[in-house]
């Protein structure tokens, strides 16, 4: 995982005061997934996953188990396991689960710890009756793109 710095800068920002604001750099697509499968990021809510990795590294621990309810392309997951977290993700589209489960089988092939990835198709209405075990916390990108709809 190659090392990538961080910084914070603040912004005086009118009606919110001094805001925190997390500068996340950009890598090239080839490094930044290069734990994925090829059609990944075809995903219309992407994520950076960069950023993603910075959010669980500064907002959790080692060890936690953290739950996306949205899960998409499980790059939560990914990002989590690299980081020795445990992660369920919840998706409700089929062809992103199949994508997920892909993406969380190329972990199997790194020789570095990581913790545990998992994805469970289902409906996140419905978490109480999908998950086997108690988050610690939830973190998750709401689907923002063409997503299709479901009710």
């Amino acid at each position: 995982m190659p090392v990538v710095r961080h910084k914070t800068e603040f912004l005086e920002m009118e009606g919110h005061g001094r805001c925190e604001v997390l500068v996340v750099p950009k890598l090239s697509s080839v490094v930044e997934h290069q734990h994925y499968t090829k059609g990944s990021f075809t995903h219309p809510a992407k994520m950076s996953t960069m950023l993603c990795r910075e959010l669980i590294r500064r907002y959790t621990k080692p060890g936690e188990l953290m739950l996306d309810p949205m899960a998409g392309i499980s790059a939560t997951q990914i990002e989590a396991a690299l980081l020795g977290r445990n992660a369920i993700g919840v998706e409700l589209e089929k062809k992103f689960v199949d994508i997920s489960r892909r993406n969380i089988k190329r972990l199997d092939g790194l020789k570095t710890p990581k913790g545990r990835a998992e994805i469970v198709k289902g409906d996140a209405r419905s978490l109480s009756k999908l998950l086997r075990e108690r988050a610690d916390v939830a973190v998750f990108s709401p689907p923002f793109g063409d997503a299709e709809h479901h009710s």
